[in-house]
């Protein structure tokens, strides 16, 4: 049974916690004058990254598959 890409895993668990972050509601969300100001900063890169997760998970995907696709290619290259 092969085992899991630990930094798949960790990257997976992060996507999900930033999930969960951009989805909840900002607490400033209406200032004294009633209109929503401009999100900061943090909340503006968290919903980047919960638009672009399929991709990030996609990506993480793509790499730990080249890793173990091209391990055994470089020890075989590398022990010659």
């Amino acid at each position: 049974m092969k085992t899991a890409n630990p930094i798949l895993l960790i990257a997976l668990i992060l996507l999900s916690g930033v999930a969960v972050v951009a989805s909840r509601p900002s607490r400033n969300t209406a200032p004294r004058g009633g209109q929503a100001g401009p999100p900061g900063p943090l909340q503006s890169f968290l919903t980047t990254i919960h638009g672009a997760r399929k991709y990030l998970a996609a990506a993480g995907v793509a790499r730990s598959v080249s890793i173990f696709g091209m391990y055994p290619v470089e020890t075989i290259k590398v022990r010659k």
